[in-house]
């Protein structure tokens, strides 16, 4: 019974955010509690990852499709919990080798709601070979890195690590910086 009260929420909130009450007020423009430009993030050959922050807490989805017609929505897998400012769903079940295009939703606590502009991404081909360049750190996030477990046991001590996958391939680093960067 609790699931389905989630997917309704769920629901809720999407029809909500994509403007599909007819007295809703015109969206407003996104870019004014993001703090950067949304972000296609760990681009694979058949998902991605949009990351975006914002300066408020905020209920938010994503709408994606291979127009700006959209056609295929999905969320945070942690909105059940409400809104909040670091958002990062994950668009699954793409083709490879294939523009998308994609559009942020969001409501805030005031019921308040933004939309961004249409924006887009490319897959990556089928059978991509990642070739490793000299002086690129591919365990960056920003390389395509994605952390998939933090532990103090990883580093031992009192040092601790996060364990990273790099283009699917599983390896450690430690995690004694403070600014994110592995």
């Amino acid at each position: 019974m609790h699931k389905s009260w989630i997917l309704i929420s769920v629901v809720t909130w999407t029809l909500l955010i994509f403007g599909a009450c007819s007295d809703a007020a015109a969206p407003r423009d996104i870019d004014e509690i993001l703090i950067g430009k949304p972000t296609a993030t760990n681009v694979q050959v058949h998902s991605v990852t949009i990351q975006a922050t914002s300066t408020i807490d905020v209920a938010c989805a994503v709408a994606y499709g291979l127009t700006s017609d959209y056609g295929q929505i999905t969320t945070d897998d942690d909105m059940a919990s409400g809104g909040h400012s670091d958002h990062h769903p994950v668009l699954r079940g793409l083709t490879a080798d294939t523009v998308y295009h994609y559009q942020i939703g969001g409501m805030g606590p005031d019921g308040t709601m933004y939309q961004s502009s249409d924006l887009t991404f490319i897959t990556l081909p089928e059978n991509t070979t990642i070739r490793k360049e000299i002086g690129k750190n591919l365990a960056l996030l920003g390389e395509g890195a994605r952390i998939v477990g933090t532990s103090s046991n990883y580093g031992g001590g009192n040092t601790g690590a996060v364990k990273i996958e790099v283009y699917g391939s599983p390896s450690q680093g430690p995690s004694n910086r403070d600014d994110g960067d592995m």
